[in-house]
């Protein structure tokens, strides 16, 4: 869900996501994983693996600068964030304590109307972890 302010310079994201996966045998590759760029920012790609993954990601997306060279438009965007989830067997094993904590900051040059490139710097209970991309995570 994306939180427009009043200044257009502005804007907040919040994402969640719920995951279950059912069945007798499921392939470790096809378990709900919590790490990555789209998850878990502070860990690397699938870190976290079971039948069951929770995520809930904020940011804050501050348009610092904006260059306009051409008729071509960049902005440039600071995007402090937090990231909390956890992985679980199953719905009654979900538990505070397991939720891994994440805060970070991202830095993207948006050129309209279509090409993001993002740097984005995550600290989980593990160290740092950095993602580079081109596109808005979500």
């Amino acid at each position: 869900r994306f939180f427009l302010w009043e200044n257009p310079k502005y804007v907040t994201v919040v994402h969640a996501l719920y995951e279950k996966a059912d069945g007798s045998f499921i392939p470790f590759y096809e378990l709900p994983s919590l790490g990555g760029r789209e998850t878990l920012r502070g860990y690397g790609e699938g870190r976290f693996a079971d039948r069951g993954r929770m995520v809930i990601n904020a940011e804050h997306r501050v348009t610092f600068a904006t260059l306009e060279m051409m008729g071509i438009r960049t902005n440039f965007e600071l995007a402090p964030f937090v990231d909390l989830g956890s992985v679980f067997p199953d719905i009654q094993d979900i538990k505070s304590k397991n939720f891994r904590p994440v805060y970070g900051g991202a830095f993207r040059a948006a050129v309209k109307p279509n090409v993001v490139g993002d740097v984005e710097v995550g600290f989980g209970q593990e160290g740092p972890a950095v993602f580079v991309d081109i596109n808005y995570p979500y």
